[in-house]
């Protein structure tokens, strides 16, 4: 048969792609800081368990949408470059 059939076989599911993963994690960062306004309620959870912590949170809100971004986009690069096939659609 041609290439492509041979190929065909060695094809990985969706969610075994680092690809995938890294645009799922980056897109549920950019999902929640879009839903929040950018305001994350992570003081709410602070001040639970420390009190005047309220500026400490506010800067880790920010840091942590931040950081899940850039970790969301660094494991989908380093997927898409590392990739050695193709992701099936489930479908044959």
């Amino acid at each position: 048969m041609g290439k492509v059939t041979e190929k065909f076989g060695q094809f990985k599911s969706w969610y075994q792609s680092k690809t995938i993963i890294g645009l799922i994690i980056s897109s549920i960062s950019g999902v929640v800081f879009a839903l929040t306004n950018g305001n994350v309620d992570v003081a709410g959870a602070v001040n639970e368990t420390i009190s005047g912590a309220e500026g400490i949170a506010t800067s880790a809100d920010d840091v942590i949408a931040a950081v899940m971004f850039v970790v969301g986009q660094v494991v989908a690069l380093y997927g898409r470059i590392t990739a050695k096939v193709g992701i099936s659609t489930g479908s044959k």
